[in-house]
C-alpha cells in the first residue's frame, strides 16, 4: 500500500507542462539564438566546449540553468571514460571522470551567475535541465547546489541522460533531490556507461513511448538490441541537437 502511494505521488508530481518547457530550454542550448518563449536568457556560459544558458523561466517562476549536450552523439559515447573520479568529501561517492571534467570547467561561473540572478529576480528557486551530456553536467550541478542550503531546486528535468555515478552517488542524490530523468523509448544514451562498470541511474525515470504521447515510471534499464540514436534526438516532440535549430 505504501509503495502504491509513493508511485501515485511521483506520477502526480510529474508536471508535463514544466517538463515540456525544460525540454524547450534544453533545445535552445544548441541554437545560436537569444529569443526565449516565456523566459529570459541572461547568461550564456561557454568554456572549453562546455555550454549552458541561465536566466528566468516564467512557466515555473524560477531561475533556470540549461546545459547543452554534445554535437556528435556517437563521438562522445565512444569517448566516455568509464574510470571513476571521487571529487567529494566521501571517497565512496564516485562519478564518471569525463562528465565531471566537463562540468568543472563551468562550475564557478555558473554559481556566480546564480547569485546575480537571485538578486535580480528576488528568488532562490531553481529549474535545472539538460540533454545528453548536458544532463550529466546538470546532475552534478544539482548535487553541488543542494549542499549549500541557499537555493531550492524546485524543478529538475533531464532528458536522455547517461548514468553519471556509482551506486553510492545515486543513493545520496536520491536522498537529497527529487527530480525526473526523462527517457524517450530506446534512447541509446540512457544505456551508458554500462551498469557492469559500477554505474547507476538517478531516480525517477519517466519513460515515454516512441510517439512521445504515453509515459510510465521506469527503473534503470538498458535498451538492448533496440537502441536508437534517433530517439535520443527527439524529446516530447522537440528536436535536440544543432540540426533541430
Amino acid at each position: 500500500m505504501l509503495l502504491l502511494l509513493l508511485l501515485f505521488q511521483i506520477v502526480f508530481s510529474y508536471n508535463e507542462t514544466v517538463s515540456l518547457q525544460s525540454a524547450y530550454l534544453s533545445h535552445l542550448t544548441y541554437c545560436e539564438i537569444t529569443a526565449c518563449k516565456n523566459c529570459v536568457i541572461d547568461y550564456i556560459v561557454e568554456i572549453e566546449g562546455s555550454m549552458a544558458i541561465q536566466g528566468y523561466d516564467y512557466i515555473s517562476n524560477s531561475i533556470f540553468t540549461a546545459f547543452r549536450g554534445s554535437s556528435n552523439v556517437h563521438n562522445w559515447i565512444e569517448d566516455i571514460q568509464v574510470n571513476h573520479d571521487a571529487p567529494y568529501s566521501d571517497p565512496t561517492i564516485m562519478v564518471e571522470n569525463g562528465f565531471y571534467k566537463e562540468y568543472r570547467y563551468m562550475k564557478s561561473e555558473l554559481f556566480e551567475n546564480l547569485d546575480n540572478l537571485s538578486r535580480v529576480y528576488g528568488t532562490n528557486e531553481l529549474l535545472l535541465t539538460g540533454h545528453s551530456l548536458g544532463s550529466a553536467a546538470c546532475t552534478l550541478f544539482a548535487y553541488d547546489i543542494v549542499d549549500l542550503s541557499v537555493y531550492k531546486i524546485r524543478n529538475f528535468y533531464n532528458f536522455g541522460s547517461p548514468r553519471v555515478g556509482n551506486a553510492a552517488f545515486v543513493a545520496d542524490f536520491n536522498d537529497k533531490i527529487i527530480g525526473y530523468r526523462v527517457v524517450h523509448a530506446n534512447d541509446i544514451v540512457a544505456s551508458v556507461p554500462p551498469i557492469l562498470f559500477d554505474y547507476a541511474h538517478i531516480a525517477t525515470g519517466i519513460c515515454y513511448d516512441e510517439n512521445n504521447t504515453m509515459y510510465e515510471i521506469c527503473p534503470d534499464i538498458s535498451c538492448g538490441k533496440y537502441c536508437s540514436s534517433e530517439d535520443h534526438l527527439n524529446y516530447l516532440n522537440i528536436s535536440m541537437g544543432s540540426s533541430g535549430c
